[in-house]
């Protein structure tokens, strides 16, 4: 079995696709993953075993702390590293594996929640999707300092971003970034 930086970020989807744990959950793992990862160069190649979870943290806090604010910084540090450590631990026994939290270090309190909101028509039983993906703490801010922007993301869904007025291009360079983590399947529509 392969245990590659890009196993490792592809395994959250697995996971979350055949019912082992909580789609959010996954996605958060999947995410922190990722984003501490995408310092490394060739990081989808970066061999997990051999991997330095301490120097790679450091580096990622290093070259991403104008980014994210202090709690955000933690909370990648706590996610990132559980995602090793569980991954590893499915890599040694996959039949036995199961996502557990109980070794979970405490998170910080959190102020606010990021949220993003789908609105549509949903292809499966679920009803009206709604995706609620709790990150790091942001700030909070009253509904009259954000404007809200529907988004035809495919015939029936519109994703429903809500987004400060002042938006700025480093926030839509991480934005960007964020969501490329949140890809399903890499297919070419």
């Amino acid at each position: 079995m392969e245990t590659t930086g890009k196993n490792l970020v592809e395994h959250w989807s697995w996971a979350a696709k055949k019912g082992l744990m909580n789609k959010n959950t996954a996605g958060a793992m999947r995410a922190a993953a990722a984003q501490v990862l995408g310092v490394l160069d060739d990081w989808q190649k970066v061999n997990i075993t051999e991997l330095d979870v301490d120097d790679v943290l450091k580096r990622f806090k290093t070259l991403r702390h104008a980014d994210f604010k202090p709690e955000s910084l933690e909370t990648y540090d706590q996610r990132f590293r559980q995602a090793v450590k569980s991954y590893l631990s499915y890599v040694e026994d996959p039949g036995r594996w199961r996502f557990s939290t109980r070794d979970r270090a405490a998170t910080p309190s959190r102020t606010a929640t990021a949220r993003v909101k789908a609105t549509g028509h949903s292809t499966d039983d679920s009803g009206v999707p709604q995706v609620q993906v709790d990150h790091a703490p942001t700030s909070r801010r009253t509904p009259d300092l954000a404007n809200s922007y529907p988004f035809p993301l495919r015939p029936g869904f519109t994703a429903q971003l809500v987004l400060p007025p002042d938006l700025k291009a480093s926030e839509v360079k991480r934005l960007s970034t964020f969501m490329s983590t949140l890809v399903a399947e890499d297919s070419s529509d």
